[in-house]
């Protein structure tokens, strides 16, 4: 599973130019007018907002694998280097928590005696029930807080 990623790091780094464009050319027009102040401020603003399109773009390559075979249930998750956790399918359930006025997002985990793992916390409404039907599907039991709700 992956989050949904409209944009990739390229298409981020050609759209950061676009915007340093204007801002620099503004920029120079105030330090030719003799405000020499804006200069650090225009700065900051395209490297804050670098920053943080790098974050955003940065988390869209979280991926998680479930592996499930007849005897155990595999869990990799990370971002390029991937942390594997290893259960037995035996003692595996899925919970699936749900708010009353479904305000927010169902929370699915998987969980093994005293461990407990998020699964899809990056995905929206329709992919979480998908994968909870999924899941499911594979023979694992799935536990939900509002049961007598569809």
């Amino acid at each position: 599973m992956r989050p949904n990623r409209s944009i990739n790091w390229r298409q981020v780094k050609i759209i950061l130019l676009l915007l340093a464009i204007p801002v620099a050319i503004i920029a120079i027009g105030w330090w030719l007018a003799g405000i020499w102040i804006i200069l650090p401020f225009a700065g900051f603003e395209l490297l804050l907002l670098s920053v943080l399109m790098y974050r955003v773009n940065w988390q869209l390559y979280r991926q998680q694998v479930i592996i499930i075979s007849a005897e155990k249930l595999v869990v990799e998750e990370g971002y390029h280097t991937l942390e594997r956790y290893i259960f037995s399918r035996a003692h595996c359930y899925i919970s699936v928590t749900e708010t009353q006025g479904h305000w927010q997002l169902p929370l699915v985990y998987l969980h093994h005696h005293q461990d407990e793992i998020a699964l899809g916390h990056f995905l929206n409404l329709t992919e979480r029930r998908d994968l909870k039907q999924i899941l499911h599907n594979y023979g694992l039991q799935v536990c939900r807080n509002r049961w007598w709700q569809e």
